[in-house]
């Protein structure tokens, strides 16, 4: 099989409604956790109805945390580089 028997590139199109949806609903999630999640979490522990045992409390921390560290590790290692691509 020769060279020219491949099919052409695939070509990106990056302005297709679906893209475009797919990038607001991550920045709105990521708005969301960044600037609403910490607040409100500690509003509800201001309100007696609303607070649980201090061992759930510490266990929706701790999986925030471990959240955020496991993005910071993967935009770090990256091993497909598709952080890069996403927002170059």
């Amino acid at each position: 099989m020769s060279v020219s028997d491949w099919s052409t590139p695939m070509v990106e199109n990056y302005n297709t409604p679906a893209y475009r949806i797919h990038e607001q609903v991550l920045g709105w999630v990521g708005l969301l956790t960044v600037y609403a999640a910490i607040p409100l979490w500690l509003l509800m522990l201001c309100f007696r109805p609303l607070r649980i045992s201090l061992k759930a409390h510490l266990i929706q921390a701790g999986v925030y945390v471990a959240g955020w560290v496991l993005i910071y590790l993967y935009v770090a290692v990256d091993p497909w580089r598709f952080m890069e691509w996403f927002f170059d």
